[in-house]
C-alpha cells in the first residue's frame, strides 16, 4: 500500500548509499555509509508517514527502528557480496584496488622476479602518476594500479626490453619488423595476463592505452635506412602501436608519466632545470603527435601535470646526495671502534661519547 512519499523515502536512503560509497577505500567506510543510510532514513520516516496522510502516529517509533535498523543491515550485506559482486561483473572499486596497490599479486611478484627492470619502470611510474592524479584530482590510487600492471605483457618475453638488458641489445640482431612485432606483442600479453586473473577493466585500459598510437620511432628509423638496400616501402602505420589512444584522464596520465619516466632515466646527471625541460618538451610531443586527443585533460590540467612529475623528479628522484670522503670513514670507524670499547673490551654502548662518535 505504498504511495510517492514510501518512494521518496526509498529513493533518498539509495541516493545517500550511492553517494557516500563512491570512494569507499576500506571496509569500515562501507559501515560509514551504513550510518548515513540510517540516519537519513531515520529523518525521513516522520516526514513519509505524516506527508502520506497517516494518522496513526504510534507507528513512527516502530518504523523508525526498522530505519535504523536496515541501515546497519545494508552496510553488513555490503561488505559481505562486495567481493562476490566484483568476482561476477569483474567490476574494480577502491577496495579492490588498494589490495591490487599492496605489491603481492602473483602477477607483481611475476614482474619482479622476471622483469626487475621493467618492475623498478613501473614503480617509478606509479609515483609519477599517483603525485599528477593528486595535482589535477583524478583517481590517483587508480593511477598508481594502472602504473603498477601496464607492463606486466613483458613478463613473458623480458629480455626484449631495454631496461632488462645488462649485456648489449637483442634487436641489433633482428631486423626492424620483427622487433616492433615483439614489442607490440607485449600489449597482447598483458590483456591476457589481466584477464586470466580477473584484474579488470582499469588495468586492462592501462595495457591497452599507455602507448595509444605512439610511433617506435628507432625500429621506424631503422627500416627506413634499410629500405633503399631492400628495395621495401616502410609504412608507418606499421611502426605505430596498436592503440586505443588514452580516453580517460587517468589513462592519459599514464601515457605522459611512462614517456616521462623513461624519457629522463637517458639523462646523466641531469640538472633540475633540464629535467623540467625534458617533462615539458615530452608532454609538448604528445599533444602535438595527438596522443590526447581522446581524454579529457585540459591545458591547465597539463599544466600541473608537468608540475607534479617536475616535482617529483626533482625531489624523489635525482635529489643531491653527499659524498662522504673515504678517508674521513676510515678514521671515524677506527675511532668509533676504540671510544665504543670499555676496559674489559666490550662495546660500551652507555657512553655518550660512543654514541655521538659511532660511524653512521
Amino acid at each position: 500500500d505504498g504511495d510517492i512519499w514510501l518512494a521518496a523515502f526509498y529513493l533518498i536512503g539509495v541516493l545517500v548509499a550511492g553517494i557516500g560509497a563512491r570512494r569507499c577505500r576500506h571496509r569500515k567506510d562501507l559501515l560509514m555509509v551504513g550510518a548515513a543510510v540510517a540516519a537519513v532514513q531515520a529523518a525521513t520516516v516522520p516526514l513519509a508517514i505524516i506527508l502520506g496522510g497517516s494518522t496513526v502516529y504510534s507507528e513512527i517509533p516502530i518504523v523508525l527502528a526498522f530505519a535504523i535498523f536496515s541501515g546497519g543491515l545494508v552496510a553488513a550485506f555490503a561488505m559481505l557480496l562486495l567481493p562476490l559482486f566484483e568476482y561476477v561483473f569483474n567490476e574494480v572499486t577502491d577496495v579492490r584496488l588498494i589490495e591490487l596497490a599492496t605489491g603481492d599479486h602473483p602477477l607483481l611478484k611475476q614482474l619482479a622476479l622476471n622483469s626487475p627492470g621493467t618492475y623498478h619502470h613501473s614503480v617509478m611510474i606509479a609515483n609519477l602518476s599517483e603525485a599528477a592524479a593528486e595535482a589535477i584530482d583524478a583517481n590517483a590510487l587508480k593511477c598508481r594500479v594502472m602504473a603498477l600492471y601496464h607492463d606486466i605483457g613483458k613478463s613473458v618475453r623480458p629480455v626484449y626490453f631495454a631496461e632488462n638488458q645488462r649485456e648489449g641489445n637483442i634487436h641489433d640482431g633482428l631486423p626492424p619488423e620483427l622487433s616492433a612485432r615483439i614489442i607490440f606483442a607485449h600489449i597482447t600479453e598483458g590483456i591476457e595476463l589481466a584477464r586470466a586473473h580477473r584484474l579488470g577493466r582499469p588495468v586492462i585500459e592501462a595495457v591497452t592505452q599507455h602507448q595509444g598510437t605512439t610511433l617506435l620511432r628507432i625500429f621506424h628509423q631503422r627500416a627506413l635506412a634499410r629500405a633503399p638496400k631492400e628495395g621495401r616501402e616502410v609504412k608507418e602505420a606499421d611502426y605505430r602501436y596498436p592503440g586505443p589512444k588514452p580516453m580517460t584522464r587517468e589513462s592519459g596520465i599514464l601515457m605522459l608519466g611512462d614517456s616521462v619516466e623513461a624519457a629522463t632515466r637517458a639523462l646523466k646527471d641531469p640538472s633540475p632545470a633540464e629535467l623540467r625541460e625534458r617533462v615539458g618538451k615530452i608532454i609538448a610531443e604528445k599533444m602535438t603527435d595527438g596522443q590526447l586527443a581522446d581524454c579529457p585533460l585540459t591545458i591547465a590540467d597539463l599544466t600541473r601535470i608537468e608540475e607534479a612529475f617536475a616535482r617529483v623528479l626533482v625531489m624523489g628522484v635525482y635529489h643531491s646526495r653527499i659524498e662522504y670522503p673515504a678517508a674521513n670513514l676510515r678514521q671515524a670507524s677506527a675511532s668509533g671502534g676504540q671510544i665504543d670499547k670499555d676496559g674489559n673490551g666490550d662495546r660500551n654502548s652507555n657512553s655518550p661519547r660512543g654514541l655521538a662518535d659511532r660511524a653512521s
